[in-house]
């Protein structure tokens, strides 16, 4: 899904988070996001974009590269580890 303006944007962004904004990369000029969100009608998105990492590389919503694609809840198990007590 793409968008059109930045206020479609930041509407969509503003849905219910169910996985926290995280930076998933950085280069010298620009900070990578995604959030996963969940709609009214029930759906999951990813949500991709980049904004200038300071003031002077601010991008204009075109360069913003805003990205929704729509992704389904599954689960896993995870084994960790952790010192053993004495």
């Amino acid at each position: 899904m793409t968008f059109d303006n930045i206020d479609d944007w930041w509407d969509f962004l503003d849905q219910e988070t169910v996985q926290s904004t995280s930076i998933t990369d950085q280069d010298r000029w620009h900070t990578y996001y995604e959030k996963v969100v969940k709609t009214k009608d029930g759906k999951f998105y990813s949500l991709w974009w980049r904004e200038g990492s300071t003031e002077c590389q601010d991008c204009p919503f075109d360069e913003m590269y805003c990205e929704a694609i729509e992704v389904e809840p599954y689960q896993e198990t995870v084994t960790k580890y952790k010192v053993k007590g004495n």
